[in-house]
């Protein structure tokens, strides 16, 4: 009796350390950021089509985004801004209208949830460089700072 008595404990027991090992799991911070494309438009802009996935069931927001090229830091362009827009006629008729803004931040993600949206920014006080070849994005969130440092070459350099 007390050998079965000692099997069900351990059993309960390792059952409820699986348990708290899985919400742990489930709660912590796991966001990932994937680079889909880029434009370099002129030597003072830049802009990134960014997917923002938050894969842990609590809730977090996006308050920052700096990009970091050779040195030099670029904040986020404040405020909603119109990347492109794009208008397809037949005639003098209006056939389709599109037109795309950048991301105003703060990006609130839910648990389990996505955002994707366009990145934009510009240089007040450098010049961005045409021919640079890496830029590392640094995102501030509201659980944990993200580091993203991607190559510019295995990107596709367009926005639509």
């Amino acid at each position: 009796m007390s050998i079965a008595t000692f099997v069900i404990s351990i059993l309960a027991f390792l059952m409820s350390a699986a348990s708290w090992v899985l919400e742990f799991v489930r709660r912590r911070t796991n966001v990932d950021v994937e680079v889909k494309s880029f434009a370099a438009g002129n030597s003072e802009i830049r802009c990134f089509y960014v997917d923002i996935s938050n894969k842990s069931s609590l809730p977090v927001a996006i308050t920052n985004v700096v990009m970091i090229c050779e040195g030099k830091q670029f904040h986020h362009s404040l405020g909603q801004r119109e990347i492109f827009s794009k208008t397809t006629r037949r005639s003098n008729q209006i056939v389709s209208q599109r037109s795309m803004d950048a991301v105003v931040l703060p990006i609130n993600l839910q648990g389990l949830s996505a955002y994707s949206g366009y990145l934009l920014f510009e240089a007040h006080r450098h010049t961005l460089p045409a021919d640079a070849t890496a830029v590392t994005l640094q995102f501030a969130t509201t659980r944990r700072p993200i580091t993203k440092t991607l190559s510019l070459r295995g990107l596709p350099e367009y926005i639509e």
